[in-house]
């Protein structure tokens, strides 16, 4: 997993920047509304121009996705599908992403500003982030831009604004530990959704999981599948993973970034 993280890194700064605008967009006020749109749009305008100059090209992604396998429990990245694309499709993809927060950010750019709900908002742009992700997969991007998208990759950032959010409703310590949690599982439960329905119905991406034959988990120890059960690699290797394992995770985590983000809120 390290060489994916590697190859994400000389985009991070661009895919992280547009989730923290998209995150700050009901906090700020016009002239903030208006400066996210131009970000946004000139971004969108550059996929555009970078879709047009990849034209007559064709490129092809590894999907892959790593699982512990083992008794090490060592990850290995396991092939899901690969994919081949024109090299315009990508571009465009995420240019239509940009201009369509672009829109949604100038449409609600005097509607008054201030702290949304903490969770569900957090959760809707986390699922928007993930949804981004596995559109990039069947378009062919660049492998270090599609591990540089999705809702995990931006978890520190997104339970800080859990907690900053949950001090701008005025929301007390305990308050916030329920929109933490609410978070954590309602991110999760919507990933684990399309992976079982990308799992039964063979849709690729990194959450269809049929490729898998055998897993070794802290919960379940060493797991062997036959090529049919899709039920079972679905509960060992998304089901039970996202729904204990990553919402422990982004507990624990907000535990620490969350009530960082909870405490600068409190002083504003």
């Amino acid at each position: 997993m390290r060489e994916f993280l590697v190859l994400a890194v000389p985009y991070l700064p661009v895919t992280l920047l547009a989730l923290t605008f998209m995150l700050l967009a009901p906090h700020v006020g016009e002239v903030g509304r208006r400066r996210i749109v131009l970000f946004f749009a000139l971004s969108a305008i550059g996929l555009i121009v970078l879709a047009v100059r990849s034209a007559g090209s064709e490129v092809k992604l590894d999907v892959v996705n790593p699982f512990p396998v083992g008794s090490d429990m060592k990850s290995q990245a396991l092939h899901i599908e690969t994919v081949t694309a024109s090299g315009w499709q990508w571009p465009l993809a995420a240019a239509v992403f940009c201009a369509l927060v672009a829109l949604l950010v100038f449409g609600s750019t005097r509607v008054a500003y201030g702290a949304p709900k903490p969770a569900s908002y957090c959760a809707l742009v986390a699922t928007a982030f993930a949804g981004l992700r596995l559109v990039l997969e069947k378009n062919g991007a660049p492998q270090g831009v599609v591990w540089a998208t999705g809702g995990s990759i931006g978890l520190p950032i997104l339970v800080a604004f859990v907690g900053f959010y949950s001090a701008g409703r005025k929301q007390g310590f305990g308050r916030f530990l329920i929109s933490l949690l609410v978070f954590a599982l309602a991110q999760r439960a919507i990933l684990t959704t399309f992976a079982w329905f990308a799992t039964m119905r063979h849709w690729g991406t990194h959450l269809d999981v049929n490729v898998i034959t055998q897993l070794a988990t802290p919960l379940g120890g060493e797991r062997h599948f036959a090529a049919n059960d899709a039920v079972g690699k679905w509960v060992w290797g998304i089901l039970i993973p996202q729904m204990v394992l990553w919402v422990a995770v982004t507990f624990v985590l907000g535990l620490v970034v969350g009530t960082a983000g909870w405490f600068v809120g409190r002083r504003r």
